[in-house]
């Protein structure tokens, strides 16, 4: 790098050190953040107990994480806005669409406007006029599905939405849009079976509307239709009247709470049913982060639905508080420019991320708090987002089809090169095929049947970074070219070695490839690729424990690496140096973090199995002759755990089954004598076979001497 390329990147680290102060004082902003990380923590932590014990010496637990609380983002218009034209231009297309009825429909709108009063200029009161007849109304469906129908190019806000949903930040979102932008990032970073999309009345079937339920799924409701299902397009307020009455009793019980936090990204919330549901929970307290603040007829509505109910409000002889609004945006600096909805929600992030975990305040259980990157969001918004790609096949997709076929190719290669860098350059097929990149791959195939000459899995693998290993068919390992001169390979005697990327080198090769010339954008997909080799490879899949109920007799789902991070360290809690230590990982790293040292201080005794001897040397030389060390091969390597025993007798535990390499686990705690006790064995089988394993290696490099 040179002078002025240094110079400019701290440049930049400086601006973004300066923003993040800025929105870190923005009280509205960490306000919203320190709700929602106390939500994550409610969801992490439901034992109370636990909570309460974790709470000693720090302060007060904040009222929100004791209360039946929920935050649900609200999202409209504004949120596709980067891609989509706000209702108002659709309605403006349609009307010019029936210019010959003008008249017809002008009366309708005149009419609706003096016999109901109804905003005239209102999406809603238009498109009512408009649809007059069941014919018109047909039509209208028609043109918004086509037009809507869109699920590409990724749009930065709807990924980070994605991911604090996942995350459990929020428990739910209800969207007011037709399009499917919102659920193609919902599908690609949780995957279609972890949350329930609402859209009908066949959809709620079987759907746990409480949060804090072991059952529950994360809620993605679409109250006024999606463009995929044209029959399902809600129009009018006469259709908002018929919403099935299934999907409304969801909404219902799902806000049926203490407190309601909502994040509003891009609705004028204008909507009258909307109004009618934010009166269910006893207390509202709601975030904008709109462009364009909610306005003040619209924040009076609410308030007035809350305060003096009608006869068809819902709950209407219970008494609420009057709704709480913060406004971020009137909390700028004078001349300062207000941020679309992509903008607030990276703001958000960071706050969440600056207000938790290390940076957190020690005495607060925020510091508890495992926050994921969203790096890789923003690179992929960064490279292949709307102001990156080639976007006429939005506007016209027959016409420019084989554009949304290149998109697909490159988003796979970028697909590709994630999921090698978070398997640390060493993946296996089976998994990758199921993975982002994998689902790319099969959508790029799919589409791009009879355009033009698709390159193959293979070729497009390899413009990742990623090449076949040659002992194994269906095992792929980082580039040499990619890695430090030094590294090791990753199979040499029969040892198998993890192969670290140099990320600036992967994602310079990746770029070359896609064909993205902004060197701000290749620095944002190294940092991208650096954070996730760094963290942790794997991702909690909540709704796979069909396996751990019908193995323990008390399993404890462990449903967001929070939860996975604090009841292990708890596991810890009281321990005596002759309690005995039982690990099975896959390095051993997070042994060697400071609070796992200290946890560990004063123990006599820790048996550690591991798939890789990466931090072999290292964790020997902290632990001494008080760690014994074994190496298993990792393709055999498939089930983690920590135990702890007391004489001999295992206490409690934490498990988790992960077959060949595979990112999603589904961690469980395990509390209970007799399920530590079957950990245990698989422990004892586990540290056999590593023996034996050990021993024929030993035997095998004596052969040659012998002879």
């Amino acid at each position: 790098m040179t002078g002025g390329e240094q110079a400019g990147s701290s440049l930049i680290a400086l601006r973004g050190e300066a923003m993040l102060a800025a929105d870190t004082q923005n009280s509205d902003l960490s306000k919203l953040a320190d709700r929602l990380i106390a939500r994550h923590l409610r969801v992490s932590i439901p034992d109370v107990k636990t909570r309460r014990q974790l709470q000693r010496n720090r302060t007060s637990e904040p009222m929100f994480l004791r209360q039946r609380a929920r935050c649900v983002a609200v999202v409209g218009a504004g949120g596709s806005a980067p891609i989509l034209g706000r209702g108002r231009e659709l309605v403006a297309d349609l009307e010019n669409e029936f210019r010959s009825e003008e008249k017809a429909w002008e009366a309708e709108l005149f009419r609706l406007q003096r016999v109901y009063d109804l905003d005239p200029e209102d999406f809603e009161t238009r498109i009512a006029a408009l649809s007059r007849t069941p014919e018109v109304t047909e039509h209208v469906r028609r043109v918004i599905s086509e037009r809507y129908a869109l699920r590409h190019p990724t749009i930065l806000g709807y990924e980070l939405l994605a991911h604090l949903l996942k995350h459990r930040f929020l428990d739910a979102i209800i969207s007011f849009n037709f399009d499917e932008l919102l659920d193609q990032s919902l599908d690609d970073e949780l995957g279609p079976d972890a949350y329930h999309r609402l859209v009908s009345d066949r959809d709620c079937f079987s759907v746990v509307t409480d949060p804090d339920a072991s059952g529950y799924l994360p809620l993605y409701i679409k109250l006024h239709g999606t463009a995929t299902e044209p029959e399902s397009l809600r129009l009018t307020r006469e259709a908002y009247y018929k919403l099935s009455q299934k999907l409304m009793e969801v909404v219902e019980k799902l806000l049926r709470s203490e407190m309601a936090v909502i994040v509003n990204v891009g609705s004028a919330m204008t909507g009258f049913d909307l109004h009618r549901l934010l009166r269910i929970p006893e207390q509202l307290e709601i975030y904008d982060l709109s462009h364009k603040p909610l306005s003040k007829t619209v924040r009076e509505a609410i308030a007035t639905e809350r305060l003096n109910p009608k006869k068809d409000s819902l709950h209407d002889q219970e008494k609420r508080d009057e709704p709480k609004f913060f406004l971020p945006a009137d909390s700028l600096a004078p001349r300062t420019a207000k941020p679309k909805c992509d903008g607030w929600l990276k703001r958000l992030v960071r706050v969440i991320g600056h207000r938790s975990g290390k940076r957190a305040d020690p005495r607060s259980l925020a510091d508890l708090v495992d926050f994921r990157s969203a790096d890789r969001h923003e690179a992929i918004a960064d490279v292949l987002g709307p102001a990156a790609t080639l976007n006429r096949w939005i506007k016209d997709p027959i016409e420019h089809h084989d554009e949304y076929v290149e998109y697909l190719r490159k988003r796979t290669i970028v697909e590709l090169a994630f999921s090698g860098a978070k398997a640390r350059g060493l993946a296996q097929l089976s998994w990758l095929a199921l993975d982002r990149c994998g689902t790319y791959f099969e959508l790029y195939r799919r589409e791009g049947a009879g355009v033009a000459a698709l390159e193959t899995w293979n070729t497009l693998r390899l413009a990742s970074g990623l090449k076949e290993n040659k002992a194994l068919p269906d095992v792929v390992e980082s580039d040499p070219d990619l890695c430090l001169p030094a590294a090791r390979p990753t199979l040499q005697d029969r040892v198998w070695s993890l192969r670290e990327y140099v990320p600036n080198l992967q994602a310079e090769h990746v770029i070359s490839q896609i064909g993205a010339k902004e060197p701000s954008v290749e620095k944002r997909l190294a940092r991208a690729l650096r954070r996730l080799q760094d963290g942790s490879e794997v991702e909690i899949d909540a709704t796979d424990d069909q396996i751990c109920a019908k193995a323990f007799d008390s399993a404890l789902l462990l449903p967001t690496i929070t939860s996975l991070s604090v009841y292990t360290q708890g596991l810890f809690k009281d321990l005596q140096p002759r309690d005995e230590v039982y690990i099975i990982c896959e390095t051993g790293e997070w042994l060697l973090k400071k609070k796992m040292v200290d946890l560990l201080s004063a123990q006599e005794h820790i048996e550690v199995i591991t798939a890789f001897e990466l931090k072999s040397a290292q964790l020997k030389k902290k632990y001494g002759s008080r760690l014994a060390l074994h190496t298993i091969d990792p393709w055999r390597h498939n089930r983690h755990m920590t135990i702890v025993c007391r004489g001999g007798v295992p206490q409690r535990a934490v498990y988790f089954a992960r077959r060949l390499r595979a990112p999603n686990i589904t961690p469980v705690y395990l509390k209970e004598v007799n399920d530590a006790e079957r950990v245990k064995r698989t422990f004892e089988l586990m540290r056999t076979e590593a023996e034996a394993e050990a021993e024929r290696q030993t035997n095998q490099d004596a052969e040659p001497a012998a002879s």
